[in-house]
């Protein structure tokens, strides 16, 4: 590690903090201002002191100055380096000009040990930029409480590690102690006092509390939330800044491999609702009204093991592990270390499971080994929902936490997504051991992807404009279609434009009309889980997810296109919408008796939050539908796809929404 001469402002190398002569070296933890433009790099200062290399080289041996001349020293090394001089130390670190940040192996050793330096460190200056000197830490509006050094991500470690922290004030003058500030930091930032303090070690405290207190704080730097929390958990691992979440997701693997812990997956939403739970003597565990069946499966795709921040432990800090030997004690079983296992299909785990048997899909509840503080009588069990002839299994579930006796009418929008449950530990005798895979990190977004991924924004989509470029209506009309539109003006779906639009293309081979349907998704909880709605009626307002659907139908008389063929214009909202963002590459096929119909969207650019899409349509004719019913006439070439057919061609009036597209085929 480099250290600076408080005297002379030169950078000293030593191998290791023992190294360092008595009375050791001095610390600073800061806030970097301006992203650290207002702060010396190494670089900086060794430039300053070269400066100064004659000066030096011809003084008497032995002396030393006593205050730091080196013209161009900011006043942070300044002021640091005269406190630390004036309480007897020579040598200080400070992470600013202390890291050769232009040699990744060395910034990556530093971010490994630094940790390891605070915690050896005779003192850490704790400088608070933003406290007064003369104002009561202990007020209740104080500069104190409201401090940016207790927000950021590796201020963290920075407090656990020294076992000597002096907070100083904006002007150099001495606050206090960690020691004599422990209950007021407890009550800032959550964090035991025995553990500030040194009189508990920091692994007796579950990796959930642990996380919890690292949950509201921010870092610059994405990557910092992870890489900062290494010293706190005891791991090491490479830092690749440019990965973003997957920085944390590396760290829970690292933590996993060393630790039988398993509060590290509670996390996010945890239901803890008793009336939910049956009686012993019943089949089913929760109430079956209580769970929420045939969700969109891209709607999972949060449905990941490990977390993807600090901040999804935010409610988890009374979260404890439970003792291996009374974890096996609870399910009548020997003990069995957990093991977890990463493969192509996900974490593989061995879980006791319990199976729910409310609702027509199957969900199992995996019992973690870890219980909450205030429910010492429950442990907590993850929601797992395994995808169909698989063993892989997605954590979380939709769950109905207020249940009405009284109505047998479920309203949606009661229902809420929950990761996990609190669960009575009488119920634990059925828990058969499993193995399962379960997804363990977020999937990248796909390459060359014409869409933004759905994870741009679940309840806000943006507004957007689609555009019907000329090369595609030439197409069309190649083909002999003649299109109407409802309206000349671009297609603008925002506040202002939050009606539907109608592309109407009349066939001239035939008496029929495709109708391409765009509008903005009419959100219930069946469509469009993520939505909360404070009252019913907002239901049925149009929300920021772009929707498409076609149909082929009879040509619509008159000149206007204004409606939807075959229904009147207000019963638009009774159509199935299909929500643009969940398709594949941004492409659909409808499959119908005379025609097959593909739309595909590409995003052309994005202004703000504003999405430019191009509409590309797509038309081919199949056998007119007077051929195609003479042969369904014919007994030896009927089918189940006729049958089916005729049923939609007999229903096309009734339900507007009858069509077959590419995915109805398969449940053909």
């Amino acid at each position: 590690m480099w250290l600076l001469d408080a005297r002379t402002a030169k950078l000293h190398y030593y191998s290791v903090p023992e190294d360092v002569p008595n009375p050791g070296y001095a610390i600073l933890s800061h806030r970097w201002l301006n992203g650290g433009r207002d702060d010396q790099t190494f670089q900086d200062v060794q430039g300053l002191t070269a400066a100064l290399q004659s000066r030096t080289s011809s003084e008497p041996p032995g002396s030393q100055p006593k205050n730091l001349e080196v013209p161009g020293l900011n006043a942070k090394i300044r002021r640091f380096c005269a406190l630390a001089r004036d309480h007897g130390f020579r040598f200080v670190w400070i992470d600013t000009c202390c890291i050769d940040r232009t040699s990744s192996a060395e910034l990556t050793e530093s971010l490994n040990s630094m940790f390891q330096w605070y915690a050896r460190a005779a003192i850490c200056y704790a400088f608070l930029y933003d406290v007064k000197s003369d104002e009561d830490p202990y007020d209740k509006g104080s500069s104190f409480r409201s401090s940016e050094w207790f927000t950021r991500c590796w201020t963290l470690q920075e407090l656990l590690a020294p076992s000597n922290v002096l907070f100083v004030s904006m002007d150099w003058l001495p606050l206090g102690t960690k020691e004599s500030f422990s209950s007021l930091i407890q009550e800032v930032t959550g964090i035991d006092c025995d553990i500030l303090i040194h009189q508990r070690p920091l692994d007796s405290v579950s990796i959930a509390r642990r996380m919890s207190w690292a949950s509201r704080r921010r870092a610059s730097r994405v990557e910092d939330e992870a890489y900062s929390l290494m010293g706190i958990f005891g791991v090491n691992m490479p830092t690749i800044y440019g990965e973003q979440h997957h920085a944390f997701i590396r760290l829970q693997q690292e933590i996993l491999k060393s630790s039988h812990d398993q509060s590290i997956f509670a996390c996010y939403q945890i239901l803890d609702n008793p009336s939910l739970i049956q009686s012993l003597d019943s089949d089913s565990l929760l109430l079956p009204s209580a769970l929420q069946d045939n969700m969109h499966e891209d709607e999972w795709e949060q449905g990941r093991l490990l977390a993807s921040s600090p901040g999804a432990f935010a409610e988890s800090a009374d979260i404890s592990p439970v003792p291996p030997e009374d974890f096996a004690d609870i399910l009548g079983v020997p003990f069995r270390p957990p093991e977890y296992n990463v493969t192509s299909c996900g974490m593989r785990m061995r879980l006791p499971i319990l199976t729910l048997t409310a609702g027509p899909k199957v969900t199992y509840l995996g019992v973690l080994s870890c219980r909450s503080a205030h429910r010492p009588d429950h442990l907590v069990a993850l929601f797992l929902t395994p995808l169909p002839q698989s063993l892989v299994c997605l954590v979380g579930r939709y769950i109905r936490t207020t249940i009405d006796t009284t109505s047998d009418r479920i309203p949606d929008v009661t229902f809420s997504r929950y990761r996990a449950i609190l669960l009575p530990t009488e119920h634990l005798w059925r828990a058969v051991a499993k193995m399962v895979y379960i997804p363990y990190r977020f999937k990248p977004p796909a390459l060359a992807r014409g869409l933004p991924p759905a994870s741009r924004g679940a309840e806000y989509f943006g507004p957007c404009i689609v555009d019907l470029l000329p090369y595609v209506r030439t197409r069309l009309q190649r083909l002999g279609y003649t299109l109407r539109l409802d309206r000349d003006d671009p297609f603008i779906f925002d506040h202002d434009h939050g009606t539907d639009r109608t592309i109407i293309l009349d066939d001239s081979h035939s008496d029929e009309s495709v109708a391409v349907h765009l509008g903005l998704c009419y959100c219930s909880t069946k469509c469009c889980a993520h939505a909360k709605w404070s009252d019913r009626s907002a239901m049925f307002k149009p929300r920021w997810s772009l929707s498409a659907t076609v149909r082929v139908s009879q040509r619509l008389a008159g000149p206007g296109a204004s409606t939807f063929p075959g229904c009147a214009s207000d019963e638009k909202a009774a159509y199935v919408k299909r929500h643009v963002r969940f398709w594949d590459g941004g492409a659909k096929t409808f499959r119908f008796p005379s025609a097959t119909v593909t739309l595909r969207f590409s995003s052309l650019a994005t202004v703000g939050t504003v999405v430019r899409y191009s509409l590309i349509i797509e038309v081919q004719r199949c056998e007119s539908p007077a051929s195609v019913s003479s042969q369904r006439s014919a007994p030896e070439s009927s089918s189940i796809l006729d049958e089916y057919l005729d049923e939609v061609e007999a229903n096309l009036g009734s339900h507007p929404d009858a069509f077959i597209d590419e995915n109805d085929q398969d449940s053909l």
